[in-house]
């Protein structure tokens, strides 16, 4: 994928981009195949492969600038009637990410923290912020602990998932584990 493409490749990436997003959207990552993306696209899965390794890249492609374009994402994509599905969908969002990402780079980010690729405050932690903080406010979850102690609680459990499923390679569900983990500790903070 180079930005030495030519205006009809340009569009031909972005169609097949586009068609494979809202598939898993729809669908999710793991219920998405290569085969979908590219009927949805009306191209040749040989098509799919000139601009694409694998549909990890294709969702990750939309997010070159790592965390500042996945928040731009999250922002847009978050769905639910209430705070804590959409806390879930963030779950769901992050999982498929991780799932993405080549497992040296996964290892690298979360086993060197000291090369890690995103220094600082997370953007995507910022989006579950406020995912937070608006049902708060709305009561849908509880005032205490605050909107911060809470996404940090949601970013150990997140990160955790990703570690377990690092170090036991990659064998497990790690979409399943982490809405399991994350449906658990958001249900906490739920008003009754």
């Amino acid at each position: 994928m180079t930005d030495r493409l030519g205006a009809k490749a340009r569009r031909t990436r972005e169609h097949i981009l586009a068609q494979g997003m809202a598939l898993m959207r729809e669908r999710g990552f793991r219920g998405t195949t290569i085969r979908d993306i590219c009927e949805a696209a009306e191209v040749s899965v040989g098509t799919f492969y000139a601009y694409f390794h694998d549909k990890g890249e294709l969702f990750r492609y939309n997010f070159q600038e790592k965390g500042p374009a996945f928040a731009d994402f999250l922002t847009i994509s978050i769905t639910g009637d209430t705070a804590y599905d959409r806390v879930m969908s963030f779950a769901r969002y992050y999982a498929w990410l991780n799932i993405g990402t080549p497992k040296d780079e996964l290892e690298r980010i979360f086993l060197r923290p000291d090369e890690n690729w995103y220094p600082g405050n997370n953007p995507a932690y910022h989006v579950l912020y406020t995912v937070i903080r608006e049902g708060q406010e709305r009561g849908e979850f509880m005032p205490e602990p605050d909107a911060n102690t809470i996404v940090d609680m949601l970013r150990v459990f997140l990160r955790g998932c990703v570690y377990e499923w690092i170090m036991g390679g990659c064998v497990f569900d790690l979409e399943e584990r982490m809405c399991s983990y994350v449906s658990q500790l958001a249900a906490s903070f739920v008003r009754r």
